[in-house]
């Protein structure tokens, strides 16, 4: 995994997190990034399905490096996992643009409606595994 990773995910929890944060000043970093959240939620959606899918295809990891590999997987795991709700919570007005679908958008707007209570603790949790894996990868 990259460096990037770890910086995307706690940057989307940063945004996912907003609410709670109660700086948007004109000219402050979230009052610069929020206009983009769709397209950051849609482009998370992508990375955090590739991401689960990836870590769920590599558990033999577990085996390699048998306490750490652990750990490693189960970050990688919650990060696809948290950067697929977080995209789709930040992203959806995209992600239902994109969708031609009718039954598909509604299963957008199911998942959407049972994730939104729980955005705040999704936001500040990918902020804390985002800067974990941010800090595991530069150690290594």
């Amino acid at each position: 995994m990259e460096l990037s990773f770890g910086v995307w995910l706690a940057v989307l929890g940063f945004v996912g997190a907003s609410s709670l944060i109660m700086v948007h000043k004109p000219g402050s970093f979230l009052a610069r990034v929020l206009p983009y959240q769709g397209w950051m939620g849609a482009a998370s959606v992508v990375y955090g399905a590739w991401a689960f899918v990836a870590a769920a295809g590599n558990m033999e990891l577990w085996r390699v490096k048998p306490p750490m590999g652990l750990l490693v997987w189960m970050l990688w795991l919650a990060s696809g996992a948290l950067l697929l709700a977080l995209g789709l919570l930040l992203g959806v007005s995209v992600v239902r643009g994109l969708l031609r679908d009718e039954g598909a958008r509604r299963r957008v707007d199911k998942a959407v409606a049972r994730l939104a209570p729980v955005q705040l603790v999704l936001g500040l949790t990918a902020m804390g595994v985002g800067v974990v894996f941010t800090l595991m990868q530069m150690a290594v």
